[in-house]
Protein backbone atom coordinates (compact mmCIF):
# COMPACT_ATOMS: atom_id res chain seq x y z
CA UNK A 1 0.00 0.00 0.00
CA UNK A 2 1.36 3.40 -1.00
CA UNK A 3 2.11 5.93 1.72
CA UNK A 4 0.15 9.16 1.44
CA UNK A 5 2.34 12.22 1.91
CA UNK A 6 1.53 15.89 2.31
CA UNK A 7 3.25 17.56 -0.64
CA UNK A 8 3.73 21.32 -1.17
CA UNK A 9 1.72 22.43 -4.22
CA UNK A 10 4.53 24.64 -5.56
CA UNK A 11 6.86 21.60 -5.84
CA UNK A 12 4.53 19.66 -8.14
CA UNK A 13 5.59 19.98 -11.77
CA UNK A 14 2.56 20.14 -14.05
CA UNK A 15 4.06 19.63 -17.48
CA UNK A 16 0.59 18.93 -18.82
CA UNK A 17 -0.85 22.32 -17.90
CA UNK A 18 -3.74 21.92 -20.32
CA UNK A 19 -5.06 19.20 -17.99
CA UNK A 20 -5.69 21.82 -15.31
CA UNK A 21 -9.11 22.14 -16.80
CA UNK A 22 -11.05 25.25 -15.91
CA UNK A 23 -14.25 23.68 -17.22
CA UNK A 24 -17.00 23.77 -14.64
CA UNK A 25 -17.53 20.51 -12.79
CA UNK A 26 -20.24 21.39 -10.22
CA UNK A 27 -20.34 17.95 -8.57
CA UNK A 28 -16.58 17.79 -8.02
CA UNK A 29 -16.40 21.40 -6.86
CA UNK A 30 -19.24 20.82 -4.39
CA UNK A 31 -17.62 17.64 -3.02
CA UNK A 32 -14.24 19.35 -2.62
CA UNK A 33 -15.81 22.38 -0.93
CA UNK A 34 -17.73 20.17 1.51
CA UNK A 35 -15.10 17.56 2.32
CA UNK A 36 -11.76 18.73 0.90
CA UNK A 37 -9.39 16.43 -1.01
CA UNK A 38 -10.16 12.90 0.22
CA UNK A 39 -8.48 10.98 -2.60
CA UNK A 40 -4.72 11.65 -2.90
CA UNK A 41 -3.07 12.89 -6.07
CA UNK A 42 -0.70 10.52 -7.87
CA UNK A 43 2.73 11.95 -8.62
CA UNK A 44 5.56 10.30 -10.53
CA UNK A 45 9.08 11.16 -9.36
CA UNK A 46 10.65 11.20 -12.82
CA UNK A 47 14.33 12.20 -12.94
CA UNK A 48 13.94 13.76 -9.48
CA UNK A 49 11.04 15.92 -10.71
CA UNK A 50 7.57 15.45 -9.14
CA UNK A 51 5.32 15.05 -12.19
CA UNK A 52 1.55 15.06 -11.70
CA UNK A 53 -0.10 12.01 -13.29
CA UNK A 54 -3.57 11.91 -11.77
CA UNK A 55 -5.56 14.58 -9.91
CA UNK A 56 -5.31 17.61 -12.20
CA UNK A 57 -8.69 19.11 -11.25
CA UNK A 58 -8.06 18.53 -7.54
CA UNK A 59 -4.72 20.36 -7.78
CA UNK A 60 -6.34 23.20 -9.71
CA UNK A 61 -9.02 23.51 -7.01
CA UNK A 62 -6.35 23.49 -4.29
CA UNK A 63 -4.46 26.27 -6.06
CA UNK A 64 -7.66 28.30 -6.36
CA UNK A 65 -8.15 27.91 -2.58
CA UNK A 66 -4.51 28.98 -1.96
CA UNK A 67 -3.72 25.64 -0.31
CA UNK A 68 0.00 25.15 0.24
CA UNK A 69 -0.07 21.35 0.58
CA UNK A 70 -2.10 18.46 -0.86
CA UNK A 71 -2.25 14.71 -0.06
CA UNK A 72 -0.29 12.72 -2.62
CA UNK A 73 1.08 9.26 -3.41
CA UNK A 74 4.53 9.28 -5.02
CA UNK A 75 5.79 6.73 -7.57
CA UNK A 76 9.52 6.62 -8.47
CA UNK A 77 10.06 6.26 -12.25
CA UNK A 78 13.50 6.04 -13.82
CA UNK A 79 12.57 5.60 -17.50
CA UNK A 80 9.81 6.81 -19.86
CA UNK A 81 8.57 3.22 -20.08
CA UNK A 82 8.07 3.02 -16.31
CA UNK A 83 6.28 6.37 -16.42
CA UNK A 84 3.92 5.17 -19.19
CA UNK A 85 3.24 1.93 -17.33
CA UNK A 86 2.25 3.96 -14.26
CA UNK A 87 -0.10 6.13 -16.36
CA UNK A 88 -1.67 3.01 -17.85
CA UNK A 89 -2.06 1.38 -14.42
CA UNK A 90 -3.82 4.45 -13.00
CA UNK A 91 -6.14 4.57 -16.04
CA UNK A 92 -6.14 8.37 -16.02
CA UNK A 93 -8.99 9.41 -18.33
CA UNK A 94 -7.18 12.66 -19.16
CA UNK A 95 -4.03 10.93 -20.40
CA UNK A 96 -5.87 8.28 -22.42
CA UNK A 97 -6.73 11.09 -24.88
CA UNK A 98 -4.37 10.87 -27.94
CA UNK A 99 -3.75 14.64 -27.94
CA UNK A 100 -2.66 14.52 -24.30
CA UNK A 101 -0.52 11.46 -25.02
CA UNK A 102 1.15 13.42 -27.83
CA UNK A 103 1.86 16.34 -25.49
CA UNK A 104 3.30 14.04 -22.84
CA UNK A 105 5.49 12.23 -25.38
CA UNK A 106 6.64 15.61 -26.71
CA UNK A 107 7.51 16.76 -23.20
CA UNK A 108 9.66 13.70 -22.56
CA UNK A 109 11.68 14.27 -25.74
CA UNK A 110 13.25 11.76 -28.11
CA UNK A 111 13.63 9.06 -25.46
CA UNK A 112 10.03 7.97 -26.08
CA UNK A 113 10.46 7.32 -29.83
CA UNK A 114 11.42 3.62 -29.60
CA UNK A 115 8.32 2.94 -27.49
CA UNK A 116 6.03 4.29 -30.21
CA UNK A 117 6.99 1.46 -32.55
CA UNK A 118 5.78 -1.22 -30.14
CA UNK A 119 2.27 -2.62 -30.36
CA UNK A 120 2.54 -3.39 -26.64
CA UNK A 121 3.12 0.29 -25.84
CA UNK A 122 2.02 1.00 -22.25
CA UNK A 123 -0.32 3.71 -23.54
CA UNK A 124 -2.01 1.27 -25.91
CA UNK A 125 -5.37 1.27 -24.12
CA UNK A 126 -6.69 3.29 -27.07
CA UNK A 127 -5.75 0.46 -29.43
CA UNK A 128 -7.61 -2.35 -27.68
CA UNK A 129 -10.54 -1.92 -30.08
CA UNK A 130 -8.27 -2.02 -33.15
CA UNK A 131 -8.55 -5.42 -34.78
CA UNK A 132 -5.37 -5.69 -36.87
CA UNK A 133 -1.70 -4.97 -36.31
CA UNK A 134 -1.75 -2.58 -39.30
CA UNK A 135 -4.46 -0.50 -37.56
CA UNK A 136 -2.33 -0.37 -34.41
CA UNK A 137 0.74 0.56 -36.44
CA UNK A 138 -1.25 3.37 -38.09
CA UNK A 139 -2.43 4.60 -34.68
CA UNK A 140 1.11 4.91 -33.32
CA UNK A 141 2.39 6.41 -36.58
CA UNK A 142 -0.22 9.19 -36.34
CA UNK A 143 0.40 9.63 -32.61
CA UNK A 144 4.11 10.10 -33.31
CA UNK A 145 3.37 12.71 -36.02
CA UNK A 146 0.93 14.43 -33.69
CA UNK A 147 3.63 14.72 -31.01
CA UNK A 148 5.80 16.60 -33.53
CA UNK A 149 3.35 19.53 -33.71
CA UNK A 150 4.02 22.59 -31.57
CA UNK A 151 2.49 22.64 -28.06
CA UNK A 152 0.46 25.68 -29.14
CA UNK A 153 -1.29 23.65 -31.86
CA UNK A 154 -1.86 20.67 -29.57
CA UNK A 155 -3.30 22.87 -26.82
CA UNK A 156 -5.68 24.36 -29.39
CA UNK A 157 -6.79 20.88 -30.54
CA UNK A 158 -7.38 19.88 -26.92
CA UNK A 159 -9.29 23.07 -26.10
CA UNK A 160 -11.52 22.64 -29.17
CA UNK A 161 -12.01 18.93 -28.37
CA UNK A 162 -10.76 17.86 -31.81
CA UNK A 163 -11.21 14.13 -32.35
CA UNK A 164 -8.29 11.89 -33.33
CA UNK A 165 -9.84 11.76 -36.82
CA UNK A 166 -9.60 15.56 -37.06
CA UNK A 167 -6.03 15.41 -35.79
CA UNK A 168 -5.04 12.89 -38.48
CA UNK A 169 -6.14 15.48 -41.06
CA UNK A 170 -4.45 18.36 -39.24
CA UNK A 171 -1.00 16.72 -39.24
CA UNK A 172 -1.03 16.82 -43.07
CA UNK A 173 -0.95 20.64 -43.10
CA UNK A 174 2.05 22.95 -42.65
CA UNK A 175 2.66 24.16 -39.11
CA UNK A 176 2.71 27.76 -40.34
CA UNK A 177 -0.80 27.33 -41.79
CA UNK A 178 -2.15 25.95 -38.52
CA UNK A 179 -0.50 28.71 -36.47
CA UNK A 180 -2.04 31.36 -38.77
CA UNK A 181 -5.52 29.98 -38.21
CA UNK A 182 -5.08 29.54 -34.46
CA UNK A 183 -4.09 33.21 -34.23
CA UNK A 184 -7.55 34.06 -35.64
CA UNK A 185 -9.37 31.93 -33.08
CA UNK A 186 -10.58 34.84 -30.88
CA UNK A 187 -12.51 36.26 -33.84
CA UNK A 188 -13.71 33.07 -35.50
CA UNK A 189 -13.88 30.48 -32.69
CA UNK A 190 -13.17 27.68 -35.16
CA UNK A 191 -15.19 24.52 -35.47
CA UNK A 192 -13.04 21.48 -36.35
CA UNK A 193 -14.47 21.03 -39.86
CA UNK A 194 -14.14 24.73 -40.79
CA UNK A 195 -10.62 24.86 -39.38
CA UNK A 196 -9.61 21.97 -41.65
CA UNK A 197 -11.42 23.55 -44.63
CA UNK A 198 -9.62 26.86 -44.12
CA UNK A 199 -6.25 25.09 -43.90
CA UNK A 200 -6.92 23.29 -47.19
CA UNK A 201 -7.90 26.56 -48.94
CA UNK A 202 -4.74 28.28 -47.73
CA UNK A 203 -2.50 25.44 -48.88
CA UNK A 204 -4.12 25.31 -52.32
CA UNK A 205 -2.93 28.87 -52.83
CA UNK A 206 0.48 29.41 -54.45
CA UNK A 207 0.97 32.64 -52.54
CA UNK A 208 -1.23 34.95 -50.52
CA UNK A 209 -0.57 38.55 -51.55
CA UNK A 210 -2.60 39.70 -48.54
CA UNK A 211 -2.16 38.34 -45.02
CA UNK A 212 -4.89 36.11 -43.60
CA UNK A 213 -5.57 38.66 -40.86
CA UNK A 214 -6.10 41.37 -43.47
CA UNK A 215 -8.56 39.07 -45.28
CA UNK A 216 -10.61 38.81 -42.10
CA UNK A 217 -10.44 42.57 -41.46
CA UNK A 218 -11.66 43.15 -45.01
CA UNK A 219 -14.72 40.94 -44.43
CA UNK A 220 -15.55 42.63 -41.12
CA UNK A 221 -15.13 46.10 -42.66
CA UNK A 222 -17.48 45.32 -45.54
CA UNK A 223 -19.92 43.24 -43.47
CA UNK A 224 -19.96 44.64 -39.91
CA UNK A 225 -23.19 42.74 -39.15
CA UNK A 226 -21.25 39.43 -39.33
CA UNK A 227 -19.11 40.25 -36.30
CA UNK A 228 -21.77 39.11 -33.84
CA UNK A 229 -22.77 36.03 -35.86
CA UNK A 230 -19.83 33.67 -35.63
CA UNK A 231 -21.12 30.94 -37.94
CA UNK A 232 -21.90 33.37 -40.76
CA UNK A 233 -18.54 35.07 -40.22
CA UNK A 234 -16.74 31.73 -40.54
CA UNK A 235 -18.60 30.92 -43.74
CA UNK A 236 -17.87 34.36 -45.22
CA UNK A 237 -14.19 33.97 -44.37
CA UNK A 238 -14.05 30.49 -45.94
CA UNK A 239 -15.68 31.79 -49.12
CA UNK A 240 -13.12 34.58 -49.29
CA UNK A 241 -10.25 32.12 -48.88
CA UNK A 242 -11.77 29.77 -51.43
CA UNK A 243 -12.06 32.54 -54.04
CA UNK A 244 -8.44 33.59 -53.48
CA UNK A 245 -7.02 30.06 -53.43
CA UNK A 246 -4.94 29.27 -56.50
CA UNK A 247 -4.34 25.53 -56.90
CA UNK A 248 -0.66 24.61 -57.08
CA UNK A 249 0.99 22.67 -59.93
CA UNK A 250 1.23 19.72 -57.56
CA UNK A 251 -2.56 19.82 -57.07
CA UNK A 252 -3.16 19.91 -60.86
CA UNK A 253 -0.81 17.01 -61.53
CA UNK A 254 -2.37 14.95 -58.76
CA UNK A 255 -5.88 15.61 -60.12
CA UNK A 256 -4.88 14.82 -63.73
CA UNK A 257 -3.26 11.53 -62.64
CA UNK A 258 -6.39 10.66 -60.66
CA UNK A 259 -8.65 11.25 -63.65
CA UNK A 260 -6.38 9.33 -66.03
CA UNK A 261 -6.33 6.39 -63.62
CA UNK A 262 -10.16 6.49 -63.48
CA UNK A 263 -10.31 6.13 -67.31
CA UNK A 264 -9.12 2.50 -67.11
CA UNK A 265 -7.31 2.80 -70.46
CA UNK A 266 -5.43 -0.19 -71.90
CA UNK A 267 -2.00 -0.60 -70.30
CA UNK A 268 -0.17 0.17 -73.54
CA UNK A 269 -1.71 3.68 -73.77
CA UNK A 270 -0.01 6.62 -72.03
CA UNK A 271 -1.39 10.13 -71.74
CA UNK A 272 1.37 12.74 -71.45
CA UNK A 273 1.06 16.44 -70.64
CA UNK A 274 3.43 19.36 -70.20
CA UNK A 275 4.37 19.32 -66.51
CA UNK A 276 4.85 23.11 -66.53
CA UNK A 277 1.27 23.46 -67.91
CA UNK A 278 2.56 26.08 -70.36
CA UNK A 279 1.39 23.97 -73.32
CA UNK A 280 -2.32 23.20 -73.13
CA UNK A 281 -2.23 19.85 -74.89
CA UNK A 282 -2.37 16.11 -74.25
CA UNK A 283 -0.17 13.62 -76.08
CA UNK A 284 -1.54 10.11 -76.59
CA UNK A 285 1.16 7.43 -76.84
CA UNK A 286 0.37 3.87 -77.92
CA UNK A 287 3.01 1.17 -77.44
CA UNK A 288 2.72 -1.72 -79.93
CA UNK A 289 4.95 -4.73 -80.50
CA UNK A 290 2.58 -7.15 -82.24
CA UNK A 291 0.75 -7.15 -85.54
CA UNK A 292 -2.78 -5.71 -85.39
CA UNK A 293 -2.12 -4.48 -81.85
CA UNK A 294 -2.65 -0.85 -82.84
CA UNK A 295 -6.10 -1.40 -84.31
CA UNK A 296 -7.11 -3.65 -81.40
CA UNK A 297 -6.02 -1.01 -78.93
CA UNK A 298 -7.92 1.78 -80.69
CA UNK A 299 -11.05 -0.37 -80.89
CA UNK A 300 -10.88 -1.06 -77.15
CA UNK A 301 -11.18 2.65 -76.31
CA UNK A 302 -14.87 3.50 -76.06
CA UNK A 303 -16.69 6.77 -76.67
CA UNK A 304 -17.09 7.51 -72.96
CA UNK A 305 -13.34 7.31 -72.39
CA UNK A 306 -12.67 9.61 -75.35
CA UNK A 307 -15.17 12.14 -73.97
CA UNK A 308 -13.42 12.11 -70.60
CA UNK A 309 -10.05 12.60 -72.30
CA UNK A 310 -11.52 15.69 -73.99
CA UNK A 311 -12.64 17.00 -70.60
CA UNK A 312 -9.09 16.67 -69.27
CA UNK A 313 -8.09 19.40 -71.72
CA UNK A 314 -10.24 21.83 -69.75
CA UNK A 315 -7.84 21.47 -66.82
CA UNK A 316 -4.78 22.36 -68.92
Amino acid sequence: MKTVLSMPTHQISVLLKYCLSQEKDPLLTHALTQHGILSPLHIAIYKETPLLIDGFKRLYWAQQQNMTKVPACTHPCQTPKELFQLIHALKSKQIQNPIIQALLLQTLGREHSPLLTQETHPLSSNTQNLETSSQKKSYFHNLKKLSQLSPNILHFCREKKFSFTHCKKIITFKKSTLEQLIALNPQLQWTASNFILAASYIEQSKQHTVSITDELKDILTNNPQLASQNKRLQNAFLEKLKMNAKPTLHYYHKEIKRQIHALNLPKNIDLIWDKSLETHALTLQIHTHKKNMLSDTLNSVNTTQLTKIDRLLDML
